[in-house]
């Protein structure tokens, strides 16, 4: 299957993502993207969170406090937690 979008489309769909208090990340071939990257990162560890066989992954994080720095991220305002994810078809 032909992937629908060059890098050049997303950096223009980039543009758009962010509106008011809502930050989209876009699911494009199971790619995520955002112009957030706080909320980017928390997008790809709840959907890993929710995945089968996360095991490792998530007792990698939490024993090295791995969603503190998404937390101080947002608090010294390097982006947003809260996204809405959109799945383009």
């Amino acid at each position: 299957m032909a992937f629908p979008f060059s890098m050049l489309n997303i950096a223009h769909l980039a543009a758009g993502f962010k509106r008011q208090t809502h930050v989209y990340c876009y699911v494009i071939a199971k790619i995520l993207a955002s112009a957030d990257p706080v909320a980017l990162d928390q997008a790809c560890i709840d959907l890993i969170w929710v995945s089968a066989d996360n095991e490792s992954f998530v007792n990698r994080v939490e024993s090295r406090n791995g969603l503190h720095t998404l937390e101080n991220a947002e608090t010294i305002g390097l982006g947003s937690r809260a996204y809405r994810l959109v799945v383009l078809e």
